[in-house]
């Protein structure tokens, strides 16, 4: 196994509060003499006390901020983070909590202003009266919430320009970006070493499950699947309850997300480490495939099935 490299343990600093200011900037220069509200999850829309919480990735791309009821005021006069007042039994449960009033918020969140939850909307209206129009990211819980706040306003979707912003990957994107794949790589190893004849496919999951957070990552990038034998023949198999045998092919669908960015990775591995000669004709048709597809890979190809030139038919055509 490969030693831990450092910096993959503490992945989530490698972005700083400038960045997120930077992408502040991206989008209200794609949305002028506008207003934007950003609305971050609630503890209640976390839901899952058993997963902990997961800050709404659109909040965190354009904020950089992580903790619960949360919201963000963008407009042409500046940016606002509101920020909730946690009474003693919240701290006492859940921990320390940044108070908004802290002025030293402000360098480190990278906001031009941080202020309490309860001033929002004072600052929504005031900043209404110099702003042409209104956006969000509907389809969020609380846009009613803001419908009532502006009712004589449309309430405009700034979804597609964020993800625009998205597309392009900064160097410190991207660096995310390869330790959550090396992560992931690292722990479908360990994955590989643990499944064996008689063994469940929730023992080798497990062992890619330690093996991610060992490295420093949050979570798996998605629901983990490890499906042997038959199962492999369900596109979403989830419940990886079934005893491996030998001579069964046992396919890995996992990846580690570090840092609030993802990997994905799919292979399928024989049970007890050997292919038979038919598993390995047809394991070599897929190889041939996958690296078909990905020399056809450059600026401008598209993936779509169907389409001339795609990724996918030189896939096909392999």
């Amino acid at each position: 196994m490969r030693p831990i490299p450092l910096l993959l343990l503490v992945a989530a600093l490698a972005l700083d509060a400038q960045e997120f200011r930077s992408r502040r900037q991206a989008l209200k220069k794609a949305l002028p003499n506008a207003v934007v509200v950003l609305f971050g999850r609630t503890e209640k829309e976390s839901g899952d006390d058993r997963a902990g919480f997961f800050q709404e990735p659109n909040f965190q791309y354009l904020t950089g901020w992580s903790q619960p009821d949360a919201l963000a005021l963008l407009s042409p006069k500046g940016d606002t983070l509101f920020l909730p007042q946690r009474d003693q039994r919240w701290r006492r449960y859940n921990g320390p909590a940044p108070d908004p009033d802290d002025a030293a918020l402000r360098e480190s969140t990278g906001f031009d202003a941080v202020a309490p939850a309860a001033k929002f909307e004072a600052l929504l209206a005031q900043a209404l009266e110099s702003a042409s129009t209104l956006f969000s990211l509907t389809g969020h819980p609380m846009t009613d919430r803001l419908r009532a706040l502006a009712p004589l306003r449309e309430i405009r979707d700034a979804t597609v320009e964020v993800a625009r912003l998205r597309m392009k990957k900064t160097e410190s994107e991207i660096e995310l970006i390869r330790r959550s794949t090396e992560a992931s790589i690292d722990a479908h190893f360990a994955a590989w070493k643990r499944a064996a004849p008689g063994l469940f496919e929730y023992q080798a999951a497990a062992a890619f499950t330690a093996a991610l957070l060992d490295r420093g990552c949050s979570r798996a990038a998605y629901a983990s699947i490890f499906a042997s034998g038959p199962n492999a023949l369900t596109l979403h198999y989830w419940r990886n309850s079934r005893k491996m045998d030998a001579g069964d092919l046992l396919l890995i669908d996992a990846a580690a997300e570090c840092g609030g960015y993802a990997s994905d990775v799919t292979r399928t591995i024989p049970v007890g480490g050997k292919f038979s000669e038919r598993q390995r004709e047809l394991y070599e048709i897929v190889l041939g495939a996958e690296k078909a597809a990905i020399a056809a890979i450059k600026p401008g190809v598209i993936h779509e099935q169907g389409m001339k030139g795609a990724i996918y038919q030189a896939a096909l055509d392999y």
